[in-house]
Formats: C-alpha cells, structure tokens, sequence
C-alpha cells in the first residue's frame, strides 16, 4: 500500500526530534517549539529541493496530527519566505489549533466538537440502551444536537435554566452511554481521558484514546481519568519493532543515538505562535489554520485533503470540521479542500479495509494534482 508509484517520499525528523539533532551550539530545545520548528523545517524543505534540483517538481506536503499544526504554518512560510507553492497539502488526523482541539482549557469549543467521537466510540462498544443501526445517521443526530441544544447551554453558564440544563443531561447520557448524574457532577464537560475511563468502568475497561475501538483493563477502578491508552499498548510495540528491524537489517544503519518521541517533548513546547493575522503579534494558543488559510488565498491553485477517523479521540473529526468551517477564504476556495472519512482511529492504516481506501485516496489526489 505504498504510495511509490506515484511519488517520492522525503522523511523529516524536525531538529530536535527523531534522530535530528542541531550542529554546533544548539540544543533540541532551541527548536521545540510551533514557530521555530516551522522554520526549520521549511528552511530544510528549501535546501532539499536545491541540492537534489527538484525546483520543478511537484510538490506536497504530508502532516499527521501535530503534523497538521506544522504543515499549515509551513505551508505559508514556503511561500511568504521562499516562494515556494505547494501543488497540495494532506492531512491526516490532524491537529491544528490548540483552541479547538484542546479539552481542558476551559474553553467549550472543545467539549461541543468531542461530543460526536463520545457518540462514536458508545455506539461502537455497544453501551448504549438505544443503539441504533447505522452510525452516519446517528453522528448527524449528536452533530445537531451538540450545535443546537448543547453549545447555547454551555455558552448561557449559570444563566441556563434548571430545565434547559435537565435537556442536556438527557441527551449527554442518551448519546454517551455515561449517566446524567455523572455528567452533572463535571458540570456538562468531560475531556477525553475522563469519558475514556467512565465509558466501561462497571466492566473494569478503558478504552483507547488514538483508536476508541480498542479495549484494556484498567488499571485503577476508582481513576478519573483513563491509566493508559490500550491501543498505544497494543500498536506501538509492533511500530517499533518494525521500524528498527527495517533501519538497522534492512538499511544496514548503526547508531546509538537515541530517537526522540515528540510525545516527552510536550510539555516543553512553545505553542505560541506568530499568526499572519496578528500584525507581528503572538497567539499563546497557536492555530495554523489561519495560515494555511492565507496560503490557499494566495495560492489558489493549492489543494488541500484531510482524512479522518470517526474513533480518533486524539483529534476528533468534528475538530477540524470546526476549523475549516472558520477558514477566512474566500467561499470558492473552500472547494479546494477535501474530506475522507474512515472507520478507524487517529491511525486508519493500522486498519486493513482502511490502510487500501488510504492508499488509494491519497495516490489518487497526488495523481490529479500534478497534471
């Protein structure tokens, strides 16, 4: 299912990450950050397409979840910077505004937009005493339901009436699985690791974060949030075992040098960023929509695909439907943006039916975007 017969693939580990590291005095941590990692990767992006004379080429730009937030900062600093457009920009799973993506911050946009991946991931484990058929249906229900009777309660906050409240609670529990009574207790507003834990605790389960379909043991019954993610448990040690036989049998390379997990470098990361709408001024909470959006006004001709799992509780589906709906474009150009959608999580590919509706999808805008 590789997508060589239609393109080359470069691989970058951005400076301080992987296997990359800065020469001289500079550390990794010079470059953990949103604006300083969109700048070295567009400067290497530059340097590639020189020293392997691949100025004419076609070019695109693959992203997955924090890779969205790079590739749309990366996509306008190519560009602004470089005079670099890109033929298409693909996003997979992708993470692109701290705002709208991020439960916790106390802010609702997130909770509103979680809500449909909750509906999800209940209709999948079958806890629901109402589950219906057929899952499409049912999302564009719980897809209403969170803009039209959810979102204005939270917006209201203690001006929302004791029966407008009574309203919500029914349909949170209706679409969750998770009683009103719990639901009432975290005041309407449940992150991600807390509903993971909830969903299945009378059974003594945790569900997957990256892919909700996956099931664990917990580990603490009496935990508010979920102990560990059972699909990372169940992937990651098949990735890594993979990914090193093929670095060191297959291409012959020794190095002890460590590889870099962007998952410890979190809490290290700068997430402001210096948004073109913002006069020089810094967002403490970055979104590079804003900047693929300025991309695609400037570069009309730009394609953008971005595929999606319905059981990604990493980067729900409705986050970035959120975001492309408040793309400042022009209304012609949010035509050049393209969705799929897949049943599976945050990586459809480990899954078999969706790693070949992947492949193909992902060739095939390569191939209609470099005639």
């Amino acid at each position: 299912y590789s997508i060589l017969d239609v393109a080359d693939l470069v691989m970058i580990d951005p400076i301080g990450t992987g296997f990359s590291r800065p020469i001289g005095k500079g550390e990794g941590k010079d470059f953990w950050g949103v604006d300083q990692d969109v700048t070295s990767v567009s400067d290497f992006i530059v340097q590639y397409l020189s020293e392997y004379g691949r100025w004419a080429s076609p070019k695109f730009i693959l992203g997955e979840s924090y890779g969205g937030m790079r590739t749309g900062g990366v996509s306008f600093a190519l560009l602004t910077r470089h005079n670099v457009a890109l033929n298409g920009v693909i996003l997979v799973s992708p993470f692109m505004d701290v705002g709208a993506g991020f439960a916790g911050l106390r802010i609702d946009e997130p909770y509103i937009n979680f809500l449909s991946t909750y509906a999800a991931t209940a209709w999948y484990q079958r806890v629901l005493k109402d589950r219906p058929e057929q899952l499409q249906p049912f999302l564009r229900e719980v897809e209403a339901f969170s803009e039209d009777v959810y979102a204005p309660v939270l917006f209201k906050g203690t001006r929302a009436t004791a029966a407008e409240r009574q309203t919500v609670l029914a349909g949170l529990e209706r679409y969750t699985g998770i009683s009103a009574a719990y639901w009432d207790k975290a005041n309407l507003r449940l992150d991600e690791g807390q509903f993971l834990q909830e969903l299945m605790r009378s059974k003594g389960k945790v569900i997957g974060r990256i892919d909700s379909r996956y099931v664990g043991d917990t580990i603490d019954r009496l935990g508010e949030s979920m102990d560990y993610d059972p699909y990372s448990a169940a992937v990651a040690p098949a990735i890594v075992a993979t990914f090193n036989a093929y670095y060191r049998e297959d291409l012959k390379v020794e190095s002890d040098r460590e590889y870099i997990l962007s998952g410890r470098l979190w809490k290290h990361w700068d997430n402001s960023h210096a948004q073109p709408d913002m006069q020089g001024g810094k967002s403490p909470l970055a979104n590079t929509a804003v900047d693929l959006a300025q991309a695609l006004t400037m570069n009309p001709k730009m394609q953008v695909l971005i595929q999606q799992g319905y059981f990604d509780l990493a980067v729900p589906y409705r986050t970035i439907q959120y975001v492309v709906e408040h793309l400042d474009v022009a209304p012609e150009l949010r035509a050049n943006v393209h969705f799929e959608y897949y049943d599976a999580g945050h990586m459809m590919y480990v899954h078999p039916p969706s790693m070949k509706k992947f492949k193909d999808t992902t060739a095939e805008f390569i191939r209609s975007n470099t005639r």
